[in-house]
């Protein structure tokens, strides 16, 4: 290959976003990971506690996944009890961040066809339409579709928790 054919190349590459309606910006976004676009999206609450609870391990490479991030104004809106209990419960952290992720990436409209998703964790969380919304356990999607390189991020308005640490928040001395 002589340069020019190779330098010609590197160009029709470079330029196939822009060609199909996307910039070199939006394509970099794209392939941005889920830390980054959490981060980038305002989701920094959700991501400190994957950070946190040491979940990022979690995110096998080359796998996708689906996060049901709650907003940090969801957080802001979790009782005292419940933040307290993270800073001092570990398990009770882990099992309410990893509540978060489901393996594979589906968007709202893969949503809308399903009765449940099953969290990393095993956890089945059920799935229902109320018109146009769609909601995830006792959390409705607010912010949909959130591409990510490594699968999509949907806003929820809620902190949910799983049965075992919703369970230690309603009795904070039993461990289960």
């Amino acid at each position: 290959m002589t340069r020019a054919t190779t330098m010609l190349t590197v160009l029709a590459f470079a330029a196939l976003p822009v060609l199909f309606g996307a910039t070199e910006a939006e394509a970099q976004v794209q392939d941005d990971d889920f830390f980054t676009t959490a981060e980038r999206e305002g989701f920094t609450t959700w991501r400190t506690g994957v950070r946190d609870a040491e979940l990022e391990a979690r995110f096998t490479p080359g796998r996708e996944y689906t996060v049901f991030a709650p907003t940090d104004d969801a957080y802001r809106a979790v009782p005292a009890q419940q933040r307290n209990l993270w800073q001092t419960d570990r398990a009770a952290h882990r099992a309410a961040v990893g509540h978060t992720i489901v393996e594979g990436r589906l968007t709202a409209e893969d949503l809308r066809q399903r009765q449940y998703v099953t969290t990393i964790d095993g956890e089945r969380l059920p799935v229902r339409t109320e018109g146009d919304r769609v909601m995830v356990g006792d959390a409705t999607v607010q912010r949909a579709d959130i591409t990510a390189g490594d699968g999509v991020i949907h806003g929820v308005d809620r902190v949910t928790w799983p049965a075992t640490a919703a369970e230690r928040v309603r009795d904070p001395v039993r461990k289960n």
